[in-house]
């Protein structure tokens, strides 16, 4: 009865946190923010309490509940502190008391606890490990020692002021990510998930291999408003990994591909999972040079995804679904076409040099509005207070994420480790640029596994886009960008490929050979970074007709190795032709006219006897007739 009665005021509670943090940082959007610090401490004020409370009540025992709302309280207070304290803080330029030593050493705790439980071990460890280097780096030996950085400065440092957990990264999640995860929210309790997954049934469903190229679609264009792909993942992949496995796809093949697909979400302007504005932020460029550079490679990542399921479809003959069980292409976009003119909005004013977050206030309210024109999305008071609700709890992790990035960000200030990791690659590289990619690469995805999207990017690209740009003078969009694309590979990359493993569970699936499955599937993509950094006329730098020739041999690179691994075009091919279509992806990223002539020529060449052998089989039935 006791625990009947808590869990109905822990469930009232966390509503009223959530939408109350929800209207806080719209009304912000549109009028200004607080004080910086005090405006991110808040964000993070509304994440902790709220997660302390679900905590308590999910717990089963009496016990648990008190003991999870005790340290909501408890975490309440650092962030109360600051809030009520910052104003003579500043007046004592930032030199901490005795009593801030011990309440930001206690918010550090709070954070490394709360991150366990929300994130996983991979994360709270990581985090765990850099303040480890912080305190005890001076005893290092090599590059990775320090001067020495005592436990005083080190709590200081992350907890009163804007290079640790209340820095550049909580700036971005408290004035752009959460108007966008409410933006995603708005759209997805009106309606505007179906209406895509629809429009993607009606479009791909009926031709070869249709239900998996419903979820690349469909699941790519959610996965867009998403910050994290396991989420989109569990939630398009209930309805998308039935239907392939339905139509004969092996069930590590459908986990797969919706795991792939909903990564590639993470990377599809103008949203890119909020990460694009993290990285504005860091190289100080509009948002708008982002989501324009960013464009092309998206595309290839999911034409990459597309050819890997029309070739699967096509090898193990799966057919398409009839066109009647599926939604009429004429009657969903009539029905729902109002739902792409928020979208439209947004990158509209973001390419005005509007603030992001206004931005994606505006298209919030545009939508709100543009509902009353919907027959299933009409607006309600009820309606409002759900999608605020759901807004704020879709970005506590990820608020909590950024937090523990911040302390992260703090450490590399104060102990110049990026520095350190970026000599160690040059090392080991021995100063090959395509090794120290390669190194780069493997780091990248280490770094990023099982972390939510922003904040694997933050760690990589303060730590090693850095060295590619000051050893090698790659350009800084395109050193970000390749970086940023590993560290979102890392969720289907074996062995911690934690968007596998979701899409193994709902298929049903063995995760292992599921997470083998879905890199199989993505390795195409795995050639883009290295397309762009090679040749940086498809971030659409140039005349128009370096872009569009660099973009068609780009497209033929993914083309050919998408053939090579799946071992199909239009029938089997031999070992020895999909070798030379893995020279031939080669050959088109080489920024050489020669080598670009030498794979076309060699492609064209495995096409056209291709060609020739599919002809000839189509008579041979005829010939033995007629004999």
């Amino acid at each position: 009865m006791i625990t009947s009665r808590i869990d109905r005021i822990l469930k009232i509670l966390m509503a009223v946190i959530a939408v109350s943090t929800s209207v806080i940082f719209m009304y912000t959007a549109f009028v200004g923010s607080f004080e910086a610090v005090i405006h991110r401490s808040l964000l993070l004020l509304g994440a902790l309490l709220w997660a302390y409370l679900n905590f308590a009540y999910r717990s089963k025992t009496l016990t648990g509940k008190v003991f999870h709302i005790v340290g909501g309280m408890l975490a309440a207070v650092p962030l109360f502190y600051i809030v009520m304290s910052w104003d003579n803080i500043v007046l004592r330029y930032g030199i901490p008391l005795l009593r801030e030593y011990v309440i930001g050493g206690v918010l550090l705790i709070i954070l490394l606890y709360i991150g366990k439980r929300m994130l996983g071990w991979g994360f709270t460890i990581i985090v765990a490990v850099f303040i480890g280097y912080a305190l005890f780096g001076s005893y290092l030996p090599g590059i990775f020692e320090h001067r020495g950085i005592s436990l005083e400065r080190l709590v200081s440092t992350t907890f009163l002021t804007t290079q640790g957990i209340f820095g550049t990264v909580m700036n971005v999640a408290s004035t752009v990510i959460i108007q966008f995860v409410i933006f995603a929210a708005f759209l997805r309790i009106w309606g505007a998930g179906d209406f895509f997954m629809d429009l993607s049934s009606s479009l791909f469903g009926s031709v070869k291999g249709g239900p998996a190229k419903i979820s690349v679609i469909g699941s790519g264009l959610t996965g867009m408003f998403n910050g994290v792909a396991t989420a989109n993942v569990a939630s398009t992949g209930s309805v998308t990994i039935p239907l392939m496995k339905k139509n004969g796809y092996p069930p590590e093949f459908a986990g797969g591909v919706e795991a792939a697909a909903s990564t590639g979400g993470q990377i599809l302007p103008p949203i890119m999972g909020a990460s694009a504005f993290v990285m504005a932020e860091t190289l100080g460029v509009p948002i708008s040079e982002i989501i324009k550079a960013a464009i092309v490679p998206a595309l290839l990542f999911f034409f990459s995804i597309y050819l890997a399921v029309h070739f699967k479809a096509g090898k193990s003959n799966l057919k398409g679904l009839s066109k009647d069980s599926l939604p009429n292409f004429k009657k969903t976009f009539k029905s729902g076409w109002l739902y792409i003119v928020p979208i439209i909005i947004l990158v509209v004013v973001i390419f005005n040099q509007f603030s992001a977050g206004r931005a994606a206030a505006l298209a919030t309210i545009s939508l709100i509005v543009i509902g009353l024109f919907i027959k299933n999305a009409k607006p309600s008071f009820s309606k409002v207070i759900e999608a605020l609700k759901a807004g704020a709890e879709d970005t506590v992790m990820i608020t909590i994420a950024c937090a523990m990035a911040g302390i992260v960000v703090g450490v590399l200030n104060i102990s110049g480790l990026a520095v350190s990791l970026g000599s160690l690659l040059i090392s080991m590289s021995s100063g090959v640029f395509i090794l120290l990619l390669i190194f780069t690469m493997i780091t990248s995805i280490i770094l990023g596994m099982g972390l939510p999207t922003i904040a694997g990017y933050i760690i990589v690209s303060l730590t090693i886009a850095p060295v590619l740009v000051a050893e090698y003078g790659v350009i800084p969009i395109a050193a970000h960008l390749f970086v940023f694309y590993f560290a979102i590979l890392s969720v289907i990359t074996p062995p911690v490929a934690v968007a596998s493993f979701v899409g193994a569970g709902i298929a049903k699936a063995n995760p292992v050979k599921t997470g083998w499955v879905a890199f199989a599937i993505a390795l195409p993509c795995f050639i883009v970074p290295y397309i762009f950094i090679y040749n940086p006329q498809i971030l659409l730098m140039g005349s128009a007709i370096e872009v569009t020739f660099k973009i068609i041999l780009a497209a033929l690179s993914v083309y050919a190795l998408a053939m090579a691994i799946q071992g199909y075009h239009r029938k089997s091919i031999n070992t020895v032709n999909r070798g030379l279509l893995f020279a031939v992806a080669v050959l088109l990223i080489v920024p050489n006219l020669y080598f670009d002539l030498v794979g076309l020529l060699l492609l064209g060449l495995i096409l056209f006897i291709e060609h020739r052998q599919v002809e000839v089989m189509k008579f041979q039935p005829e010939s033995r007739i007629s004999g």
